[in-house]
């Protein structure tokens, strides 16, 4: 028999992330939004579940354009799984949106 290495995740960070929006089979059609909220999983504060991660660190993270992660993003705001709010400087710029991570709708319930 071959040893193997037991990985405890409890000395490790880690990102909770809600399973029926992974398990999701209907109501998110591609991939990259599942990553993009994994992402946003990532990022997220475990107690306010806020999360402020750019455009341009969601794309870097996922691989892809920051128009895809735009879409995404739009598409995750859409079937309620996040809410999205625009952050300003003091001097007027935009800098990067607030997400907060929303209970799921009964669409994402776990089969």
């Amino acid at each position: 028999m071959t040893e193997r290495l037991v990985v405890d995740f409890r000395k490790r960070k880690f990102a909770q992330v809600t399973k029926s929006v992974l398990n999701d089979e209907v109501v998110l059609d591609k991939p990259i939004q599942k990553l993009v909220y994994t992402m946003l999983c990532m990022y997220a504060d475990n107690t306010t579940k806020d999360s402020y991660p750019s455009i341009k660190t969601l794309a870097k993270k996922c691989y892809c354009s920051e128009n895809t992660v735009r879409g995404a993003l739009k598409k995750l705001q859409e079937v309620g799984v996040i809410d999205a709010e625009t952050r300003y400087r003091s001097d007027g710029s935009q800098t990067s949106n607030i997400y907060q991570l929303v209970d799921p709708p009964s669409t994402f319930d776990d089969i």
